[in-house]
């Protein structure tokens, strides 16, 4: 390959692949809404784990979302996303924008006791799952030229730990904090240590 050739070639990668890591705002605002989101379950969690944002989970976000393959792979396919849990967003005609992804939820969208959403349920749960303690997003702008005549963008976050399918309920009802582990403190209805 003639160093031409390598130069388009990076050239090329970078154009079909565009990182978008959250800054420092948007990061305060990822995690300001799923504390908001946790804070606000219906009936109240005894158990909720207060999160931290994570630049490592955030780094797994853009490896993933740098792949840009349609139809999405998802991460539980691959072994290095073991215990993480992900919510992942497509979109073809606008940058998706976090606080619309992540606080659109109010109260009611969740029934507690029949397990059920008014709407998509998986990324509901995974924002409450009690036992979650920190997430890391990334937004990654795609061109599928060579595979599909679209652009688009690939949202993800990454939850750890969580678990790929939450079947159960996402939290214990019960007295906020009641079911903090020993030691913790309890802060805006989470348990958290210092």
């Amino acid at each position: 390959m003639t160093a031409m050739s390598k130069v388009a070639c990076i050239l090329l990668a970078a154009w079909c692949a565009i990182a978008e890591l959250p800054s420092k705002k948007q990061r305060e605002e990822i995690l300001e809404c799923h504390t908001k989101q946790r804070e606000e379950v219906e009936p109240a969690a005894s158990d909720m784990q207060l999160m931290v944002y994570s630049k490592e989970l955030e780094q797994l976000a853009e490896e993933f979302a740098a792949t840009c393959k349609l139809p999405v792979t998802y991460p539980q396919r691959h072994p290095k996303y073991g215990r993480i849990g992900y919510v992942v967003v497509v979109e073809h005609t606008h940058k998706p924008n976090y606080t619309d992804v992540f606080c659109k939820y109010s109260g009611g969208y969740y029934d507690y006791d029949k397990g059920k959403c008014k709407g998509i349920c998986y990324q509901y749960k995974q924002i409450v799952r009690a036992k979650t303690a920190a997430v890391g997003c990334t937004i990654h702008h795609c061109n599928y030229q060579l595979e599909d005549p679209k652009q688009g963008y690939v949202l993800a976050c990454l939850y750890s730990p969580s678990k790929q399918v939450i079947r159960e309920k996402p939290y214990s009802k019960g007295p906020s904090c009641s079911q903090c582990p020993r030691g913790s403190k309890c802060f805006r209805k989470q348990c958290y240590h210092d």
